[in-house]
This record gives C-alpha cells, sequence and structure tokens, in this order.
C-alpha cells in the first residue's frame, strides 16, 4: 500500500525522505525467513529442484523493493542507487544473523532495472565475489545469483567491465559443495561469458573446471553444465573449434544414447540445444563430420522418445531452428521424412500452433518452418533441372 501511494505521487516525494523508512521495512520483511536452513534446499531432489521458488518473504520484498526504488529513481536518477548502496551496506555489517546478508544481497540483484549503467556498480562488484565464499551457503548462493542476475540484465556492458573479476570467482564456484550453489555458478558463468566481447582467454580453465561439473551425480548441475558449454562455443568459437569440439562431441552423444530414464530428460534437452549451438558456432564444415548422426538421433528422439509431457520437445525446436539456419540445402536429403515429425512436434507443444489450427505460431517456430520451405524449394528447383537435362 504504502508503495502503491508513493508511486501515484512521485511529484510529492521530491526533496523529502519517504524512501529510506519504507525500505526498511521491506527488507525487515524480507528477513522473515526460517533461521535453520530445509535440508532439502542444501541436497535437493530431482522434482524439488523443479517445483523451486524463492521464500514467499524474498519474492514480496523483490517486487515491492523494485518498485520502490524504480520510483525513487524518477525522483532522482542517483537516489535508487544510493539506497540499495546503503541499506545493503547495513546488511552485510551484521555478522550475527545471515538473513541480513541473504535479503540485501536478494534486494541487490534487481538493481539493474533502474541503475542504467553498470559503470556506476564498481563498489558493489568486489563485495558480490567477497561473499561468494563466505561460510553460509544461503549468502554464497545470494551472492552467485545476484552476479548472475546483473550478467543477464546488463550483457555485455557488465561483462567487459568485470570479466577478469568475475569469471576467477565464478569458477570457484563450480567446486562449491553445495549442488545448489554449483548449479547457480553454472548459470552466472554463462550469462557473463555470454556477454564477453572475446572469451578466447577463459575457454581452457573453464572447459577445466565444467569437465569436474560433468562428474557431478546430480542431473540438474550437469544441465547447467552443459548450457555453459554452449556459451563458451559461441563466446569463443575458434578457440573452442581447435581444442574442444572433437573430444566433446561424442560425449554429447553418448548422454542421448545413454541417459534414457526421466530424471534425465531436461539433462538431454540441454545436450540437444548446446549440440545447436556448437554447431552454429563453429559453421556447418567443421560439423560436417556429425550433421548426419545428430539429424538422425534428433529425429528418433522425436519420433520414438517422448512423452506428452517432455521437457525435450522445446529444446528440439530450438535446435532445429539454429540447424535449419545454418545447414541449409544440406537438409534435403532428410526433408521428405523430417518436414511431417517437426509439425507433429510443433502441434504437439502447448502453446505452439501450426498453421493447420488456423492461429498463429511462435516466431521461433516460423523460422524453422520458413526455412524448411525455401529447402524444399531447392529441392523442387534441382528436380525441374534434372529433368531438364
Amino acid at each position: 500500500m504504502l508503495v502503491t501511494i508513493m508511486e501515484s505521487v512521485p511529484s510529492l516525494l521530491k526533496g523529502k525522505d519517504y524512501f529510506s523508512p519504507v525500505l526498511k521495512i521491506l527488507m525487515t520483511v524480507m528477513r522473515l525467513i526460517p533461521f535453520d536452513i530445509d535440508s532439502e534446499w542444501l541436497q535437493p531432489t530431482f522434482v524439488s529442484i523443479l517445483e523451486d521458488e524463492e521464500e514467499d518473504n524474498i519474492t514480496f520484498g523483490k517486487r515491492e523493493l523494485n518498485r520502490l526504488l524504480m520510483c525513487a529513481a524518477e525522483c532522482d536518477k542517483d537516489l535508487g542507487l544510493n539506497l540499495i548502496g546503503s541499506i545493503l551496506m547495513e546488511c552485510l555489517s551484521n555478522e550475527a544473523d545471515w538473513r541480513y546478508k541473504y535479503s540485501g544481497l536478494m534486494a541487490a540483484s534487481g538493481i539493474g532495472e533502474y541503475i542504467e549503467e553498470p559503470s556506476k556498480l564498481s563498489a558493489l562488484i568486489p563485495v558480490l565475489t567477497a561473499h561468494t565464499t563466505h561460510p553460509h551457503p544461503k549468502v554464497r548462493y545470494s551472492a552467485v545469483d545476484c552476479i548472475g542476475q546483473l550478467a543477464y540484465d546488463y550483457e555485455e556492458d557488465f561483462s567487459n567491465l568485470y570479466h577478469e573479476v568475475l569469471v576467477p570467482a565464478l569458477i570457484a564456484v563450480l567446486s562449491d559443495s553445495v549442488p545448489r550453489i554449483q548449479r547457480t555458478g553454472c548459470v552466472a558463468l554463462q550469462s557473463v561469458v555470454s556477454g564477453m566481447e572475446r572469451a578466447d582467454g577463459y575457454v581452457a580453465v573453464v572447459m577445466t573446471k565444467v569437465e569436474e561439473v560433468l562428474k557431478s551425480a546430480e542431473p540438474f548441475v550437469q544441465e547447467s553444465g552443459v548450457s555453459l558449454i554452449g556459451a563458451v562455443a559461441e563466446a569463443a568459437p575458434e578457440v573452442f573449434k581447435a581444442n574442444y569440439y572433437e573430444p566433446i562431441m561424442p560425449f554429447l552423444m553418448r548422454v542421448l544414447e545413454q541417459c534414457k530414464e526421466y530424471k534425465y530428460k531436461r539433462l538431454r534437452g540441454h545436450v540437444i540445444e548446446c549440440i545447436a549451438e556448437i554447431a552454429s558456432a563453429i559453421g556447418k564444415d567443421a560439423f560436417r563430420r556429425f550433421t548426419e548422426p545428430v539429424i538422425k538421433m534428433l529425429y528418433d528422439i522425436q519420433e520414438n522418445e517422448l512423452e506428452s509431457q517432455d521437457p525435450q520437445k522445446m529444446f528440439l525446436l530450438s535446435a532445429w531452428q539454429r540447424l535449419c539456419s545454418l545447414l541449409k540445402e544440406e537438409l534435403v536429403p532428410y526433408i521428405e521424412s523430417l518436414v511431417p515429425s517437426l509439425l507433429k512436434l510443433a502441434s504437439s507443444v502447448p502453446g505452439v500452433r501450426t498453421a493447420e489450427a488456423k492461429t498463429e505460431i511462435t516466431a521461433g517456430d516460423e523460422i524453422i518452418l520458413l526455412s524448411l520451405i525455401h529447402i524444399c524449394r531447392c529441392r523442387r528447383i534441382e528436380r525441374c533441372r534434372s529433368r531438364g537435362s
């Protein structure tokens, strides 16, 4: 209610400090969470990690905090940063109760929505990296999550400014004893690497650490590791192609061949996505050795291995979009079986409608279908030419 009132009359707030008291109330609300950590948070099951959500108080506090600070930014563009900076330092100074640091860092993760220039965050970065090694797992988690969110929000501007500090810190996080923090570290590192103008210098150290992650017994950690491989391939294609493409592809193919249980469905989906990202990154000439086995494997998965509610479906559609854009006419030999299979797949995904239903399809699926139409036309032209000769 207080935030709604402040949003409705921002002109009355200029020159008056109504923001600090409301901000302190919100931070108090965010700290109203259990002191003891649930054992399932530390060692989540396959099911619980998929259903995982932040604490209600944290979710509410972050949402209202973002509204409040955006309102403050309208009054003074630097006010939002000053407010969150002061409250964050106050929270981080409390060593007795981990919930202070946790709530402060979770609150800081949303500042990308109202602070336009990432260069203004230079004082925050060492604070975040220092807390990635904090003794309490939820404090570590919140620091890593904050880095990942900022990297995602600011993209290349953030990564290019701070990668020299962030990448080493996040690589260390991948060795964390808590699987959830490992997973969040992979996601954060993926966001940082994806935003870098040049990631060549980090490929060796990241890939070495990813190999350790892939040995984890937790599929949800392996998923994030596989996604990180795709990000590295796209961020440093020449280095990846020269040193890692040949060894990693057989491993990815084996995952699709051998990991058939339901708990591996999302991992398989991430592998499918990763293969398509690698193909796009290194180019069709370098990928040609694996073109036929990959196409046949993806086709076999979508024809024979999918369940009605299967997380692999969206990954398959995304992968075909990339492969169609890359391979173009090289898909001609597979068209007759591939087009019906893809239409069948698209029609089975909630929210994706085919032309037969007389409704719109998504932009991504449009690209797939248009690419296939182009390939079909090329094939018809070839047939006409062959008949003419």
